[in-house]
């Protein structure tokens, strides 16, 4: 009887699965796919890849400049120093004055003398001719240059005629003084030069 039952059970079970499969419809149609979700984090970054293969030469570049001329094997001559040149030994830097020209030099008796100096800018010049009478000095007021005041060139250039007189050649001199601005007493330099007559 227990077994029957069992049997009838069993009947039952596989008529309902039968009857729910029976009663199932078709399947339907695949619905539309869904929003695409948000992206996700960002992923650890990869290895380094392998080095890949040296790229073919480049052209070659142009041709540098010439290079400086090796050595002959002979010894290079030292070059002889060119000496500093000086100034006239009757300059005075401590004014400063410095004479620039006398000409002629010799100075000539009855042709005209020119004496260029620079000094001091805004100074008083006055030139004097010497001659040598004996033992003592002539200090000539016959055509006497008229004193000049140093302009902002700094020079100042003295025309005269030393007066002949046949019984004077020989040595002599050129006195300059200079009375610098804001001063009264001048500074006295001069130059030799020797007088010859015409």
């Amino acid at each position: 009887m227990k077994t029957w039952g069992k049997v009838l059970v069993a009947i039952c079970l596989i008529l309902a699965i039968t009857l729910s499969v029976a009663c199932a419809g078709p399947i339907g149609p695949k619905g539309d796919t869904g929003p695409a979700g948000p992206a996700g984090a960002q992923g650890d970054r990869g290895p380094q890849g392998p080095v890949g293969p040296e790229g073919p030469a480049g052209p070659m570049g142009p041709a540098g400049p010439q290079g400086p001329a090796g050595s002959s094997g002979t010894a290079t001559p030292t070059p002889t120093p060119t000496p500093t040149p000086t100034g006239d030994p009757y300059d005075d830097p401590s004014i400063p004055l410095t004479w620039v020209l006398i000409s002629p030099n010799p100075a000539v008796f009855g042709t005209e003398e020119t004496c260029t100096i620079t000094a001091p800018v805004g100074s008083l010049v006055e030139l004097t001719m010497i001659y040598q009478v004996g033992t003592r000095d002539f200090r000539s007021a016959a055509a006497k240059p008229d004193n000049q005041i140093v302009p902002a060139s700094g020079e100042v250039t003295f025309k005269w005629t030393p007066v002949v007189n046949t019984n004077l050649p020989g040595p002599g001199a050129i006195e300059i003084k200079v009375t610098k601005p804001g001063t009264t007493t001048p500074l006295v330099v001069t130059h030799p030069i020797d007088i010859n007559n015409p």
